[in-house]
């Protein structure tokens, strides 16, 4: 049996750029790595960086054109919905709980109703 990191998948993963150009070239690099990894060549290694370069590469040319056709949005007013959603939801995001509407009572039981507690 394997052993696992515990990590889990990561959390607050942007995806609103992601087009099928990037991951294919995420693909390419996950294959290179994989290679490198088994053989440990040095020109497995070196096929590897140039994925690496490339994948960034090509995520950074999408986030900008992602980030380009919004701001273009934004501008003819079509947008405008969609950003007002946007920061509802980061507004939403960092705030804390600071209500609890349910707790114990002395034997254990919770309570959940307004009136009880």
């Amino acid at each position: 049996m394997g052993m696992t990191s515990g990590k889990g998948a990561p959390e607050n993963k942007e995806s609103w750029w992601w087009n099928e150009e990037v991951q294919g070239m995420v693909k390419l690099k996950k294959v290179a790595w994989k290679k490198w990894d088994i053989s440990g060549r040095e020109e497995d290694r070196l096929e590897y960086q140039r994925a690496k370069k490339n994948a960034k590469r090509a995520v950074a040319v999408a986030k900008a054109k992602a980030i380009e056709e919004g701001y273009r949005d934004i501008e003819n007013g079509e947008g405008e919905r969609r950003l007002l959603r946007i920061a509802k939801a980061k507004d939403r995001e960092s705030k804390d709980v600071t209500v609890i509407k349910q707790i114990k009572d002395k034997e254990g039981n919770v309570l959940q109703d307004h009136n009880h507690i």
